[in-house]
C-alpha cells in the first residue's frame, strides 16, 4: 500500500514539473527554438530575419552598457557577427540566416583566454529573443 501512495505521489509531482515547463516554454511565445549551450556560450533558433535579429541584439547590448567594437556583415546578407566590450567582457555575437524567418544566434562573453560567462550569454540571447 505504502508503494502505491509514494508511487502516486511520485506522479502527481512530475506531472506538475511538466505542467510548470510546458507553461515555461508557451510564455516564450515561440519566439526561440530552445537555448543551448555551446562550448563557450550559448545559442538559438530565433524568429526573424538577420536584420532584424541584428538590429534587436545591437539594441540589447546597448541597454547593458555593451559597446559595440567592430561590425562584420556578409556581403549576401546571411550574416552579421557583432563584437563589444565591458569592463571585464569581450562579447560575440553571431547571427545567421537558417531560413527565410529564422535566424541562429550564438552569443558568447569571454572573460579570459580560458573563462567563459555562460550565465551572462544566455542572458543575453533571452533578451534578444524577446525584445520583439
Amino acid at each position: 500500500m505504502q508503494t502505491k501512495i509514494s508511487g502516486s505521489i511520485l506522479a502527481l509531482a512530475l506531472s506538475a514539473l511538466v505542467s510548470a515547463c510546458v507553461a515555461a516554454a508557451a510564455g516564450a511565445g515561440g519566439a526561440a527554438a530552445g537555448i543551448y549551450f555551446t562550448t563557450r556560450g550559448v545559442g538559438g533558433l530565433v524568429n526573424g530575419t538577420v536584420p532584424d535579429v541584428a538590429r534587436r541584439a545591437e539594441a540589447v547590448l546597448a541597454e547593458l552598457g555593451i559597446v559595440v567594437t567592430e561590425r562584420e556583415y556578409k556581403a549576401d546578407g546571411s550574416e552579421v557577427e557583432i563584437e563589444g566590450r565591458t569592463d571585464d567582457l569581450e562579447i560575440d555575437v553571431d547571427i545567421e540566416r537558417e531560413t527565410a524567418t529564422t535566424t541562429r544566434v550564438e552569443v558568447s562573453a569571454r572573460r579570459s583566454a580560458v573563462e567563459w560567462d555562460k550565465d551572462y550569454a544566455r542572458m543575453i540571447l533571452e533578451r534578444i529573443v524577446s525584445k520583439e
